[in-house]
């Protein structure tokens, strides 16, 4: 009876989700209210992350709420060379820049990510670590938003999504999306139902940094932390 009860009443009150916004180094502040959430026992289960939020994120969700080592996960994001400069002077970079040629090397990064959340799929830590976990992107034809989580999703590589989301243009160019095959269990590239094409994708701030409304539509979330 109370069970259900609580159940009535989550319909009826809706839930609470944290929303990690993009920022680049700005994303340092995350580990505060991630940490103060923690600490008084209100950690969400439902969090998004954009760009470098995303990061974060996905960090979180790769554990179940009570194995979280909060400071661990200070050190291991801000302590690693993963932004990968591909040249370290001004005038290198200025070049790129002008060039239109990529400044960071998406291949660290993308070792840095793939270390741990290893290839866990979106619907993965919802089933084995109880995470809601959003990840949104930017598709490079359309400029059009997408969100990543486990039903419309299930089976994208969260480093795929990861990689997409914090894809500044100038500084990374569009990436690809990838998942794993659920019978074979290989990774191959993510295909649109909707499109039998590979879609490119960037930066998830540019079009939707905090997407709270489709948030609130799939997942009954009626208050947001947003960071």
């Amino acid at each position: 009876m109370k069970t259900k009860w609580f159940e009535e009443t989550r319909k009826s009150f809706g839930r609470s989700a944290l929303m990690l916004s993009g920022g680049a180094g700005m994303g340092k502040y995350h580990h505060g209210v991630i940490k103060a959430l923690y600490e008084q026992d209100l950690f969400p289960r439902i969090i998004c992350g954009s760009s470098a939020g995303s990061i974060f994120a996905a960090c979180i969700s790769t554990v179940k709420i009570h194995e979280i080592n909060i400071a661990n996960t200070y050190e291991f994001v801000y302590t690693h060379n993963f932004i990968g400069w591909k040249d370290d002077s001004v005038m290198g970079n200025i070049q790129k820049l002008i060039d239109e040629t990529p400044m960071g090397s998406i291949d660290t990064l993308k070792n840095f990510i793939r270390g741990f959340t290893k290839d866990l799929t979106f619907l993965e830590v919802y089933e084995k670590n109880g995470w809601i976990l959003n990840i949104t992107a930017t598709t490079v034809n359309q400029k059009l938003p997408i969100l990543f989580n486990y039903l419309t999703t299930p089976d994208v590589l969260i480093w795929s999504a990861c990689l997409c989301s914090a894809a500044i243009p100038e500084f990374y160019g569009e990436q690809e999306i990838y998942m794993k095959n659920t019978k074979t269990g290989q990774i191959e590239h993510y295909h649109s139902m909707d499109l039998d094409l590979k879609l490119g994708y960037i930066d998830g701030s540019i079009s939707q940094d905090i997407p709270t409304k489709k948030i609130a539509q799939l997942f009954n979330v009626s208050s947001f932390i947003v960071c």
